[in-house]
């Protein structure tokens, strides 16, 4: 009898380790690209779109109207901007294209899931290969329930950085695409030694010293129009 219940005991605890051990490979055994294949799929359906865009600019030292402008966009990485003035604005803010962060050159990790306002995400961290002001660490926060990037984190070595942060909406009940995206700028101090003159003489270099400044670009998007089969011309003038 002792035998038997001893046998019982020791079944139980094998079927409740397995089923253990099953709940937690179905939650936690994902890589960092699984999770950006995951996010880069259903855009691969998105051929080309155009989407009209207001961005306003509330930042330190810079008075810029708000601004009104025609995206639009071909995949793999075309892009055409249309207004009636001058528009400065952030192609990070506007085209988030998952296939960037897929791209050679860096190492993609994920760090665990993180809180993103109140909503559970996954949170990756991509180093480059080689690290520089233009080419910064990055990390990502991604929805794991709609597969998307909820927000993006630039961080150079240099310190400050930029984030960006996105309100998805569904479009034409099939693609998730922004709503609205917030840029947070913060640029530190910055000290140096920069050449003048006319021909750039490096025994003229001088020290410089630039102040920090800080800053937010609100973009909001509406009458997105998806797959319209865009001509190749739109994007011609971009590359010239």
């Amino acid at each position: 009898m002792m035998i038997r219940k001893r046998i019982l005991i020791l079944a139980l605890a094998l079927i409740s380790a397995s089923l253990l051990s099953k709940t937690i490979h179905g939650q936690g055994d994902i890589s960092a690209e699984e999770i950006l294949k995951k996010v880069q799929e259903p855009f691969d359906s998105i051929q080309d779109y155009v989407v009209d865009i207001q961005a306003r600019v509330d930042m330190e030292g810079v008075r810029v109207p708000e601004m009104v402008v025609k995206v639009s966009f071909k995949q793999p990485d075309k892009v055409h901007f249309e207004s009636e003035g001058f528009a400065m604005l952030p192609r990070e803010g506007i085209i988030i294209n998952p296939a960037k962060f897929l791209e050679e050159g860096s190492q993609a990790a994920l760090l665990g899931k993180d809180s993103l306002e109140g909503e559970e995400m996954y949170l990756l961290e991509l180093v480059p290969t080689t690290e520089s002001l233009l080419n910064p660490k990055v990390h990502l926060w991604v929805d794991g329930e709609r597969w998307v990037i909820r927000q993006i984190k630039m961080i150079p070595a240099q310190g400050g950085g930029v984030t960006v942060r996105i309100e998805p909406v569904l479009v034409q009940g099939e693609f998730w695409l922004p709503q609205k995206t917030t840029v947070e700028v913060d640029f530190p101090q910055r000290r140096g030694m920069e050449t003048r003159g006319p021909h750039q003489d490096p025994d003229r270099r001088r020290p410089f010293e630039k102040p920090p400044r800080s800053g937010k670009i609100t973009i909001t998007f509406s009458n997105y129009q998806i797959n319209t089969g865009l001509s190749d011309e739109i994007f011609e003038e971009e590359t010239q």
